[in-house]
């Protein structure tokens, strides 16, 4: 296997360890609420908790990348993704709870800020190979690329919350699971290590300044179109993910394994969508299809958060909804990867904090809502991200468009 292959591998385990690690988390929190007696503003805050370990671990991430690298700092983001495993299985209280999943999230975030460099440099190597195959230029589509990465997230978002259910079914604790998916991520680790000879970042030209080098991209209005409409965008698809299992349980009335599924079935939307639309990213453009599908998909969420028909009519428009959400996250971050050419470490670990800063707000005001409100009208409050989000895509197509024409 040559190491585009192990590369890939490694990619596509590690977002699967990713997507298993932090939906089966979501899938698990009704049983974690009933076990440890949780109120809603407590549930807000531990997802909040996630979000600012997000935070931190780009901000970690973009340090380490600017001296060492990408190969030692993802090393250690699977590292701290396992201890965090670890230590959520023995939590024994809320506190312990939401630092085990600040653990987790902190190490997720070096992941998702790492990969993506190295899914850039994957995606020149294999543009050269085919090239000098064929003496003609045959790019492979960084779009298409991440968005198959990114299936595997959603891949392991699926497996995750029904091994929950699973485990629950059989009168086991949803402490198995972590536990289990820890030898995942030390699998991670190995195939990792046969990478070591992929060179991702060069050194830079000592003509340039570090702080141009580092920070040149906080100039780019297009980066900042693109960081505020991940935000909404994360906002609005972490919503869903977490608090779904909790609006079915407590608001329709189902059981705590009935209501997991829900999770899942978001991400059979996610990862379906991911990969039947991923070559269409980068036969559509990327702005143009993020504006397409972004106005497509209001009236699919806005029933999604306002069903009808029951458990039933809910999983339906989990899973369109899903599909509607598939390919806005990889296909925003591959415009950062393509258009931003100084400090593009640094560039993806402010994209991605600025995400977990918009997932953290809105994790806190849903349940804030839902504790005062109601959680039904907690779980309606994630439209108003959606559709935030779509109005900052069609924008940004706009833009895009406006630039080509001058």
């Amino acid at each position: 296997m040559n190491e585009i292959k192990r590369f890939r591998l490694f990619a596509y385990t590690a977002y699967f360890v990713f997507g298993s690690f932090m939906v089966g988390f979501s899938a698990a929190m009704p049983s974690i609420r009933v076990e440890l007696d949780l109120g809603y503003e407590m549930t807000g805050l531990i997802f909040s908790m996630g979000s600012w370990g997000f935070i931190a671990g780009a901000a970690v991430m973009s340090l380490l990348i600017d001296f060492f690298g990408v190969f030692w700092p993802l090393v250690l983001g699977l590292a701290i993704l396992s201890s965090g495993a670890i230590a959520l299985t023995v939590s024994a209280s809320a506190i312990t709870v939401a630092i085990a999943h600040l653990i987790m999230m902190l190490g997720a975030s070096m992941l998702e800020a790492g990969i993506p460099i190295m899914a850039g440099e994957y995606q020149r190597r294999a543009e050269a190979v085919r090239t000098s195959k064929t003496n003609h230029k045959n790019p492979v589509g960084l779009g298409k690329l991440l968005n198959l990465i990114h299936s595997f997230f959603a891949l392991g978002a699926i497996i995750g919350p029904l091994l929950i259910a699973g485990f629950l079914g059989m009168g086991l604790s949803w402490r198995v699971f972590f536990g289990l998916f820890v030898s995942f991520a030390v699998g991670c680790i190995l195939v990792l290590f046969s990478l070591k000879g992929f060179q991702i970042l060069p050194k830079p030209a000592s003509v340039i300044p570090a702080q141009e080098r580092r920070f040149g991209f906080a100039r780019s209005l297009t980066f900042w179109m693109i960081t505020v409409g991940i935000a909404m965008y994360v906002s609005s698809e972490i919503g869903t993910s977490s608090w779904t299992a909790i609006y079915s349980s407590d608001f329709l009335g189902e059981s705590p394994e009935r209501s997991s599924l829900l999770p899942s079935l978001f991400w059979v939307g996610l990862f379906v969508g991911r990969v039947v639309f991923s070559s269409l990213v980068d036969r559509l453009g990327p702005s143009k299809w993020l504006a397409m599908i972004s106005i497509i998909g209001i009236p699919v969420v806005f029933f999604t958060l306002n069903p009808v028909g029951g458990w039933g009519g809910l999983a339906g428009f989990v899973v369109l909804s899903g599909l509607i959400h598939a390919t806005m996250y990889p296909t925003m971050q591959s415009l950062i990867v393509q258009r931003i050419r100084k400090g593009i470490g640094y560039a993806l670990a402010v994209f991605s904090a600025i995400g977990s800063v918009g997932s953290s707000l809105s994790a806190l005001a849903i349940g804030l809502i839902s504790g005062t409100a109601g959680v039904q009208t907690g779980y309606q409050s994630i439209f108003i991200y959606y559709v935030a989000t779509m109005v900052i895509l069609v924008s940004l197509f706009v833009y895009f468009w406006r630039k080509q024409r001058t």
